[in-house]
């Protein structure tokens, strides 16, 4: 046996070297292949394992948490510096499994959205590009540490009591969930989820006028108000995702207000505390989703609108002065201002249903009022143009009679008129059960949102 093998040996010699495949080597790590397809499969993970292990300096732990850039400055950065906060960076570099997980999240959270958005038209997603992301747990403390700086000015632009951080914060008053008053608070939530299909169907709610909506202003198109229709025709539409698509679009808007919040002019910052608005309508009838949860966001965005508009009050009434001269200046004023009247309507009755409602705390008024100024008649706030806004009597509008809602469940006649937003003590006629008439006046001129007042009177009354 052994001889058979020797001469199996001697009859077969060893290959030619000459006749051997030649040796592949790669470029980056001298790893030996001997096939040009194995080599060039090594090279894509040979190149992104390099690329992936490049040094670079690590962001502070105050701007990691707040997911924007950071200078890398030593010892503090700059933004921990102009905040006069700790800057502390990280004592080791990330390890691989740490960028791994990372890149993970990343491609997890590009696949939702490439799923999500498959089954509706791709014009309708607001780019997230552009929306910088937002750390609301920390937003909090930023705006308590602002209200210690900034004086309040006027009852607006009171500062909210810190909200809870629970996963869904906006929900029905204990003493709303049972009673008497149960029939009519089921009355006003209809009418508060009323409002967004309102839009769907071509329509404006009572609080917003058609003049913010077309963007026929000074300030030219209203994108945050466009935005909010553009969207409530998306959800009208009933495909398959659009809910959660919409909250993902609403979240992403609010991100942008939050940070563009300064640089807004007072009818784009109207506009987009009206646009709240209507997204929070329709969280509350869609109630607690497991994909609605930006209640916290919602809050917080309108807050931090509410501050800028404060801060810009007193330079837009020197703003008024000079306009004054214009043909529409008169009009598109009262415009403005009556908008923000219904709209601090909007926000408290909304408080008075909903627990922890923080926005409405903004809107400050003295105890024994409920509701002030009530809405404006119904022929002013309808009047297409200047023109006939003055044939309304527009022009004299100052000294109408205004009417607030008292917190006995009465409506009682202004001696202030319908000043708004002004820091005085508001003072009205007494209720005289003999000559009753102020109710009878108020509702003779009323439009569609006087149903909601009167409702918001039954319930307190």
């Amino acid at each position: 046996m052994f001889r058979g093998e020797l001469q199996s040996q001697q009859t077969n010699p060893s290959p030619d070297p000459k006749e051997l495949p030649p040796v592949r080597r790669c470029e980056l790590c001298n790893k030996p292949f001997d096939r040009q397809s194995t080599l060039k499969r090594h090279g894509y993970y040979c190149r992104s394992r390099k690329v992936g292990q490049t040094n670079r300096s690590r962001s502070c732990a105050c701007c990691a948490k707040a997911k924007v850039r950071c200078d890398g400055g030593r010892p503090a950065c700059l933004k921990c510096t102009t905040k006069n906060i700790q800057c502390r960076y990280p004592s080791k570099p990330p390890t691989r499994g740490e960028r791994g997980a990372s890149r993970i999240r990343d491609n997890n959270r590009s696949l939702a959205s490439e799923s999500t958005a498959g089954s509706l038209d791709s014009s309708l997603i607001i780019s997230g590009g552009e929306y910088p992301d937002i750390d609301h747990d920390s937003f909090w403390n930023d705006q308590i540490a602002q209200a210690q700086q900034v004086a309040p000015l006027q009852p607006f632009e009171g500062i909210p009591p810190v909200p809870s951080l629970s996963v869904h914060s906006m929900f029905l008053q204990p003493s709303m969930k049972a009673g008497t008053n149960q029939k009519i608070v089921s009355l006003i939530l209809h009418n508060l989820r009323s409002y967004p299909q309102m839009i769907r169907q071509n329509t404006l709610p009572p609080f917003i006028h058609p003049q913010l909506a077309c963007g026929d202003t000074d300030n030219g198109y209203i994108e945050p108000l466009a935005n909010c229709i553009s969207l409530m025709y998306m959800i009208g539409g009933g495909m398959a995702g659009s809910r959660k698509l919409f909250w993902k679009n609403v979240r992403l808007e609010c991100e942008k207000l939050f940070v563009e919040c300064q640089n807004l002019s007072p009818w784009q910052i109207l506009a987009a505390m009206q646009a709240i608005s209507i997204y929070i309508f329709v969280r509350i009838d869609e109630g607690e989703k497991d994909y609605n949860d930006c209640d916290h966001i919602l809050l917080s965005t309108v807050i931090s609108l509410a501050q800028q508009y404060a801060r810009m009050q007193m330079v837009r009434s020197i703003e008024s002065e000079v306009m004054v001269q214009k043909p529409d200046a008169l009009w598109e004023d009262w415009v403005f201002k009556e908008s923000c009247r219904r709209l601090n309507v909007i926000y408290r009755i909304i408080n008075m249903l909903i627990f922890n409602f923080a926005p409405a705390t903004l809107c400050g008024l003295q105890p024994d009022l409920i509701l002030a100024p009530l809405p404006a008649k119904k022929p002013l706030w309808e009047a297409g143009d200047e023109s006939a806004w003055s044939r309304a009597g527009g022009e004299h509008a100052s000294g109408l009679s205004s009417f607030a809602l008292t917190s006995s469940g009465d409506v009682v006649r202004l001696m202030n008129g319908p000043m708004c937003g002004e820091d005085i003590l508001l003072l009205y006629d007494a209720v005289d059960e003999a000559k009753p008439g102020a109710w009878e006046e108020w509702c003779a001129g009323m439009d569609s949102f006087g149903t909601l007042v009167m409702l918001a009177a039954s319930l307190v009354g």
